[in-house]
């Protein structure tokens, strides 16, 4: 009986004991990297840009001009204030002018024939408009046929110009 009027006290004791109350503060920190995804869709191009996918060409030796066609490029969405540098090269088949927005470029036909042109390309940056987008940047290439090349065969002809977007 001594026993249970004890184990009955330190229950009542312990049910008696004061509450107390304390209030502590938690600081958050984080660092947001320069980072860039492509998009992949025409829908999200800068309007200066537009929307056309890529063109064909209909050249013509016979009246000595060519009609340039136009393809648009990726576009990427950066966060906002990423510096972002875009370049195109054209492989072994062309040269790059300095700035790495025009050059040469021969586009390769069926049995080792190709055909000579220029291209060029823009780069239109859209700025972010909300807390939920990035910066946008995106670029639409030209290719022109050089005038006079008689010696080009009938057929199809294409060659690759690679895009480089590089930030930090």
């Amino acid at each position: 009986m001594k026993n249970l009027t004890l184990l009955a006290a330190a229950l009542t004791l312990a049910g008696s004991a004061s509450a107390a109350t304390s209030t502590g503060s938690v600081v958050f920190k984080t660092t947001v990297a320069n980072t860039c995804h492509i998009l992949g869709s025409t829908a999200v191009l800068p309007k200066a840009l537009g929307s056309a996918p890529a063109s064909l060409a209909s050249y013509t030796a016979l009246n000595n001009s060519s009609v340039s066609t136009a393809a648009i490029g990726a576009v990427i969405e950066c966060t906002k204030g990423t510096v972002v540098d875009i370049k195109a090269t054209p492989g072994t088949q062309g040269t790059a002018a300095t700035d790495g927005r025009s050059g040469t470029m021969k586009l390769s036909g069926t049995g080792g024939t190709y055909l000579n042109g220029a291209w060029t390309m823009a780069v239109d940056k859209v700025d972010s408009t909300s807390q939920m987008t990035g910066d946008r940047y995106g670029g639409s290439v030209t290719f022109q046929p050089d005038a006079g090349q008689w010696g080009a065969v009938k057929g199809d002809y294409s060659g690759i110009l690679t895009i480089t977007f590089e930030y930090n």
